[in-house]
């Protein structure tokens, strides 16, 4: 079987019709996003870059959310596992 290619609309360059250059979106027939990954990547610096203050305040959000109290808490609980395996 062939590997189709696709053009990123962006830097219109050629890439195969992969996830190694595409990002998986399931919105799209191809199941792969428009936008080639570097592209992507450029935009996402971009925008965070001009919106501080919405980056800043979502992890601020993220960081009081319960969320983030359940992921530290296994963290934790694993680092302490890990010690009790290898000690220092």
């Amino acid at each position: 079987m062939e590997i189709q290619s696709k053009v990123c609309p962006k830097c219109e360059n050629s890439y195969p019709a992969t996830t190694e250059y595409f990002y998986r979106d399931s919105y799209t027939i191809s199941g792969l996003s428009a936008h080639c990954k570097a592209c992507r990547k450029l935009y996402y610096e971009d925008w965070c870059e001009r919106n501080v203050e919405k980056v800043r305040q979502y992890h601020k959000n993220y960081q009081q959310s319960e969320k983030y109290k359940i992921y530290r808490k296994g963290y934790e609980n694993s680092e302490k596992r890990l010690n009790r395996i290898r000690p220092t």
